[in-house]
């Protein structure tokens, strides 16, 4: 029996325990509606939101997939390049994919308010600006590639915004995800990607269904560099921002897919075990969310999540991380039988 989607949700509150710090996480999950207890901390009480119809997208003649990508230098591809990667196919692009043109990868980071939907090629990779280096690549490509057949001949948009060096911990000093952050990358999404390009898409005659958010994030949270106590709270700090952006979008049981961190230099980056922690705590507790192994390693002479330098990913390695993203995305659908829903004009 599925899954069923346009029923009341209410967001339950869940004990996460990381490194023997144990923090409240709020978890979507389906129920028969009833009252929302107020919060202990702040007395307040929050309306259940409630879920759109779930019509069949596969039946929907106007009907596109919405990819969200999300995260730092890794989701965009710093550094990987086309060049590397060994699989002649992916220098095809499928058809009917495209990307929403005006990702922002500059730094300091500066917003663009003039994006539009163009095709995915190459080139939408770790550059400033978008498109001025053809090789660059993110995993978007391999990706589109993976949900080709899913997909049932509807176009794909990809929608990316992520920056180099960021974190989900509230920092004076860097742009970041930090829901209690004012103007910095929850803002920037919210305003400069999704309403716009959402909008445009329905200007276009298109009925826009989530596919899935891709995150990718962990790495400056798990830093020496980190804001304190980065890494202790990052399961608190992610859950959060899931539950801001499900807002947002109108949709309490988005899929996320999130990359487990991928392993780290300990001398750098101390903190990767807590993160990773806690990544995989959220996916046991939110049956919404799963997770995916980016370790660099050998299988039968056959290097997986290559890198380039001690952190990010090559073209090979960026073709691993969109074969495994999307695949555990149409396993968690094929699991749960989730129907794709409708994102909100």
């Amino acid at each position: 029996m599925g899954i069923v989607l346009d029923i009341a949700f209410v967001r339950r509150k869940t004990l996460l325990c990381i490194g023997g710090t144990c923090v409240a996480a709020l978890c979507s999950v389906a129920a028969v509606s009833r009252p929302v207890p107020a919060d202990p901390e702040t007395g307040a009480s929050e309306a259940s939101p409630v879920a759109p119809s779930d019509p069949d997208w596969r039946n929907d003649p106007d009907a596109a997939l919405v990819v969200f990508m999300m995260g730092q230098s890794n989701l965009f591809g710093q550094g990987s390049n086309h060049s590397d990667v060994t699989n002649p196919e992916y220098s095809i692009t499928p058809a009917d994919t495209f990307i929403w043109s005006k990702i922002s990868t500059s730094t300091p980071f500066h917003p663009i308010d003039d994006g539009a939907f163009v095709p995915l090629t190459t080139g939408f990779g770790f550059q400033n600006p978008p498109g001025s280096n053809p090789d660059a690549i993110g995993s978007e490509l391999m990706i589109a590639h993976e949900i080709d057949a899913f997909r049932s001949g509807k176009p794909v948009y990809f929608i990316k915004c992520a920056r180099g060096g960021s974190s989900i911990a509230l920092h004076i000093l860097n742009f970041e995800w930090s829901v209690d952050s004012v103007n910095e990358l929850v803002d920037v999404w919210r305003e400069y990607y999704y309403e716009p390009a959402i909008q445009d898409l329905y200007a276009a005659g298109k009925n826009p269904y989530l596919f899935a958010v891709f995150w990718g994030q962990g790495a400056s949270d798990a830093s020496t560099i980190a804001p304190p106590n980065a890494a202790e709270n990052y399961g608190f700090n992610l859950t959060r921002l899931m539950g801001n952006i499900r807002t947002t979008i109108s949709l309490p049981n988005a899929p996320f897919v999130v990359q487990r961190e991928t392993d780290l230099p300990p001398n750098q980056y101390p903190g990767t075990p807590l993160v990773r922690q806690a990544q995989e705590m959220i996916a046991k507790v939110d049956p919404y969310v799963v997770t995916f192994d980016t370790d660099s390693r050998t299988e039968k002479n056959v290097m997986f999540y290559e890198k380039w330098d001690s952190e990010h990913f090559t073209g090979n390695g960026q073709r691993d991380f969109g074969r495994d993203a999307a695949g555990h995305m149409i396993s968690l659908e094929s699991r749960h039988q989730l129907q794709l829903m409708p994102l909100p004009q």
